[in-house]
């Protein structure tokens, strides 16, 4: 699996691992939790960006599809 893939999976399982245990009431809701929880999808968002700028040099023509996958 390559680094950014990794990155972007771990990114997520703290967002969605932080919900479950606020949701669940094991962690106190906090502003720094949501801000932790906003960072870490902003970084997945970002990396995703990136992926598509990337894909659309490499496939020019082929946006829409692009949009789809990624």
């Amino acid at each position: 699996m390559d680094k950014g893939l990794h990155d972007m999976r771990n990114d997520l399982a703290v967002a969605i691992g932080t919900l479950h245990a606020l949701i669940d009431g094991k962690l106190p809701a906090t502003p720094e939790r949501y801000g932790d929880m906003l960072a870490a999808l902003e970084n997945v968002d970002a990396r995703l960006t990136a992926r598509r700028a990337a894909a659309a040099v490499q496939a020019p023509g082929n946006e829409q599809l692009l949009a789809a996958v990624i």
